[in-house]
């Protein structure tokens, strides 16, 4: 019984750890996918804005 459990033991912590270095790539992809987003948008609502003025 105690050769089992330790290796169940030991999977289920790599899974959390898998399932949380999985939960923090996917985050920080979105993170880099998004940000140059946000900074470009800015810049590209202001020449439409200022193409439409004129």
């Amino acid at each position: 019984m105690s050769n089992r459990t330790a290796p169940l033991s030991l999977w289920t912590i790599a899974q959390t750890f898998l399932n949380t270095l999985f939960a923090l790539f996917v985050r920080g992809v979105l993170f880099v996918l998004t940000r140059p987003e946000i900074t470009l948008k800015p810049q590209q609502s202001r020449n439409i804005a200022a193409k439409r003025s004129r």
